[in-house]
């Protein structure tokens, strides 16, 4: 059950960690000078397979803590217990 908790988890992670690194890549692509007003597209080129590797550092990320997280806490239940 704790790998299926994981594995969810990783996947909850890898989406999120997509959607934090197009956040950044969007807003260090906008003009924040104040002199450039006026509305336009803001294009952002990236190639898949970094958005691959991205989802994959939060998907380990998010798996590996959770691993972590329920092997912690059944061994302090199996100890509570003696």
């Amino acid at each position: 059950m704790v790998y299926l908790k994981a594995f969810v988890v990783g996947v909850v992670g890898a989406i999120l960690a997509v959607i934090l690194w197009l956040l950044v890549m969007l807003l260090s692509q906008l003009p924040w000078s104040p002199r450039e007003s006026g509305v336009g597209a803001v294009s952002i080129a990236f190639p898949d397979t970094l958005a691959l590797l991205v989802a994959l550092a939060g998907f380990v990320v998010g798996f590996a803590w959770t691993v972590r997280r329920g092997r912690r806490q059944r061994r302090m239940t199996s100890s509570n217990d003696r």
